[in-house]
């Protein structure tokens, strides 16, 4: 399949939902969400080897966000975890749906579980005409429910 505009996805369509202790909440006020997965690594050496080799040994995820400051959602897990010393379940759940190339690509989506954000604002104000906020977090499982074609 070559690139087309029927394959080529729009990255402004989909969906973001935080499901908090089971209870789902739309992120519609995203716009800017990526998940990694990264390595980790272990540096294998063998004599008569000049190059090290390198081993697999685990995976780490961690992510970035970025949304207009217009929600209470997580205020509200840091104030959660403050009252009652439990950090809450939280999983993330991204589907690209690109109604102008499902036909041709599909589309996908990927719940991330065992999320924690590393920090969330409290309070903020700016001269901006738009406020937003900014935080990384990371994740412990993932799973894909669909899966692009091809």
């Amino acid at each position: 399949m070559g690139v087309t505009d029927k394959t080529v996805i729009n990255g402004n369509e989909g969906t973001l939902q935080a499901v908090i202790n089971g209870r789902v909440e739309e992120l519609g006020s995203v716009k800017e969400f990526e998940a990694l997965i990264t390595y980790i690594k272990k540096e294998i050496r063998a004599i008569g080897q000049r190059m090290v080799g390198h081993k697999v040994t685990g995976l780490s995820g961690d992510g970035d966000m970025s949304v207009y400051y217009n929600s209470h959602i997580f205020r509200r897990v840091a104030d959660m975890y403050r009252r009652t010393g439990v950090f809450p379940e939280i999983s993330l759940v991204c589907t690209n749906l690109d109604p102008a190339t499902v036909a041709t690509t599909g589309h996908q989506t990927v719940v991330l579980r065992g999320v924690k954000p590393d920090s969330v604002i409290l309070a903020k104000l700016a001269e901006d005409d738009e406020l937003e906020e900014d935080f990384s977090f990371t994740f412990e499982d993932y799973e894909f429910l669909d899966t692009f074609r091809g």
